[in-house]
């Protein structure tokens, strides 16, 4: 059934209840004796206020009618609005929807990298524990190379101070041999060694024997002799 239909059918039942309500007070006002009143006994006044009910009534009707009707024609209007709110809502359902599987993404990336910050925690503190036992694995080797080389270079020294030692005793030799021989030859023996050598052998001579050596050198030979005896 259809709106008009529904207008149509409101009228009809508004129009037979108005025309029964007429129809009532003309029987009780002019044949009441059908329905068990006395007529007599009613006076005008009586009259009059039951055609003011009357017309009361029917303007009621009335109004309630142009009412129903206008509910009616609003109808359309309100499942309209219903509709759009409807539609409305609808639209704000999938925003959320949106902004939750967004939101959802988004959080499943930040755990994501929250886990991958973990691992990158324990691989670095791995790391600086391992760096932090090389250190004292470095540690422990500087001092024992330290040590070594403590050691090594005492050794050094040691062995250094006995060939110096010997060297000396060597040269001391060299020079008692040398006081004995003859000054040309001495000095052809030291223009074949080392010049350092050859200076500390004839500061172990005898000044007046080293004297004659120097002179049968070669000048420049005797020099350069002569300058490294003043230098030590």
């Amino acid at each position: 059934m259809n709106i008009k239909s529904v207008i149509i059918l409101i009228v009809i039942i508004t129009l037979t209840f108005s025309f029964l309500l007429i129809g009532g007070a003309v029987v009780v006002k002019y044949y009441p004796h059908l329905i068990g009143f006395n007529g007599k006994k009613k006076d005008s006044l009586q009259s009059k206020q039951d055609t003011l009910y009357v017309e009361n009534l029917m303007k009621i009707n009335e109004l309630k009618l142009k009412q129903m009707e206008q509910s009616i024609n609003e109808k359309p209007k309100l499942f309209s609005q219903i509709d759009s709110l409807k539609k409305l809502n609808q639209k704000m359902l999938d925003s959320v929807n949106f902004v939750w599987k967004t939101t959802k993404h988004y959080q499943d990336s930040i755990n994501k990298v929250h886990g991958t910050l973990a691992e990158v925690r324990k691989t670095n503190n791995f790391l600086i524990d391992s760096l932090t036992k090389v250190n004292i694995t470095n540690k422990s080797l500087k001092s024992n190379n330290d040590l070594s080389r403590k050691k090594i270079d005492d050794q050094e020294k040691l062995i250094q101070a006995k060939n110096d030692t010997i060297e000396n005793k060597n040269f001391t030799y060299f020079a008692k041999i040398y006081n004995n021989s003859n000054p040309s030859d001495v000095a052809r023996i030291l223009e074949q060694i080392d010049e350092r050598d050859a200076a500390k052998i004839l500061k172990l001579m005898q000044k007046k024997k080293a004297g004659k050596v120097i002179e049968s050198m070669l000048p420049e030979r005797a020099a350069a002799i002569l300058l490294l005896s003043s230098n030590d």
